[in-house]
C-alpha cells in the first residue's frame, strides 16, 4: 500500500472510531450468527435518531475462506432494512472482492458473499445487518407495511439492472447479488425509487447475470409515524490502488442502508467494502493486476422522525 493510501486509510479509521466513541451510551452485546460454517459470534451496535423514535441495531459478523458467505439476522423485535459487506485485507495486493450484499424476503436476514479472483487465497468477509424499530409499532406491524422487489439482468460480461419500488412505497434499502463465478460487484446503490446493481468480469471472460433488490416501506406508514428518509452521497478519486470514501451524517439521523459504486477508465475497479455504522458509512474499491483510476462513491439512506 502506498504511503499516501496508508495515511488516507489511517485517517478514515481514526475519524470513524472517534465518531463511534461519541455513541458510548449505545448498548453492546453478543448474538449468534446463523448458517455460518463455524460458531462465530456477532456484535451488535445500537443507536437512535434525535427523538428516540427511530431505533437502529447493526449486527456485524465475520467468516474466513476463499469464497466465504454469511447469513446474519437482526435482533428480535427489529425489521431488516439494510446491510453491508467487506472483504479484507485492505491492501493493494489483495484479490478479494464482493459478490453479494442483499436482503432476504423474511425481513430478518442479510446475505453477504465475497470471493478471491484469479489466484486462490483465503480472506475474511465482514457482514452487516441493519434492523429498525419504530416507537409505537411492533416488528410485525412494520413488516406488514414492507415489500421486497427484485429484478435479474440478462447474462453479460458487465451486467446491470435495477429494482424499483411500486407506487405507495418508499425505498428504504436494497442490495445486489452476482449470480455466476468470476464476475465481481461494481455497483449497489439507491437511485430515486430504485436500487441499481452492476458487476463485471475482470481480465478473463466470465459472463453472468446480476439481481437487484429494493426494499420498500409504505409511504402511508412513514406519514403516520412522521418519518423521513433522505439519500446522501459522497465520492472521491484515486489514480490506482484502493479508493476509500466515507460519509458522515449529523446526530439527528441514523443510517438506514448504505450503498457503493466504483467507476473506472481501463480494465476495471471493483467493490471491496460497503460498511455501515450508526451515523456514518464507507465504500471501498480497488483495481487488480492492472492499475486503473476511478471514483469510489458511497451512498446512505438516512432516517429520522421529522423535526
Amino acid at each position: 500500500m502506498s504511503k499516501s493510501m496508508s495515511l488516507l486509510w489511517a485517517a478514515l479509521l481514526i475519524c470513524m472510531t472517534a465518531c463511534k466513541k461519541e455513541q458510548a451510551a449505545q448498548d453492546k452485546k453478543l448474538t449468534p450468527v446463523l448458517k455460518s460454517e463455524s460458531p462465530i459470534l456477532a456484535s451488535v451496535e445500537y443507536g437512535t435518531d434525535w427523538s428516540g423514535t427511530v431505533q437502529i441495531a447493526i449486527v456485524d459478523a465475520i467468516q474466513t475462506g476463499t469464497q466465504p458467505k454469511l447469513d446474519i439476522k437482526v435482533p428480535d423485535g427489529y425489521a431488516l432494512i439494510g446491510g453491508g459487506a467487506g472483504a479484507t485485507p485492505l491492501v493493494d495486493s489483495s484479490n478479494a472482492f464482493l459478490t453479494a450484499s442483499y436482503p432476504d424476503a423474511d425481513f430478518t436476514t442479510w446475505h453477504a458473499a465475497s470471493t478471491y479472483h484469479i489466484r486462490p487465497r483465503e480472506h475474511t468477509l465482514f457482514a452487516y445487518a441493519i434492523g429498525l424499530k419504530v416507537t409505537g409499532f411492533t416488528k410485525e406491524q412494520l413488516t406488514s407495511y414492507m415489500l421486497l422487489f427484485s429484478t435479474t439482468s440478462r447474462v453479460a460480461p458487465h451486467p446491470d439492472t435495477f429494482a424499483s419500488v411500486t407506487n405507495f412505497y418508499t425505498l428504504i434499502g436494497g442490495g445486489a447479488k452476482v449470480n455466476s463465478a468470476g464476475n465481481l460487484l461494481v455497483h449497489s446503490y439507491p437511485s430515486g425509487s430504485a436500487w441499481f446493481a452492476g458487476s463485471k468480469d475482470h481480465i478473463y471472460d466470465a459472463p453472468s447475470s446480476i439481481t437487484a433488490y429494493a426494499l420498500g416501506i409504505k409511504t402511508e406508514l412513514l406519514q403516520r409515524a412522521s418519518l423521513e428518509i433522505v439519500r446522501d452521497s459522497a465520492a472521491s478519486y484515486v489514480s490506482s490502488g484502493i479508493g476509500a470514501t466515507p460519509i458522515f451524517i449529523d446526530s439527528t439521523w441514523v443510517v438506514g442502508c448504505p450503498g457503493g459504486a466504483a467507476t473506472y477508465a481501463g480494465v476495471g475497479r471493483m467493490l471491496i467494502d460497503i460498511k455501515p455504522q450508526i451515523r456514518h458509512a464507507a465504500a471501498l474499491s480497488k483495481d487488480l493486476d492492472y492499475p486503473d483510476g476511478g471514483t469510489t462513491a458511497v451512498y446512505v439512506l438516512k432516517i429520522r422522525r421529522k423535526r
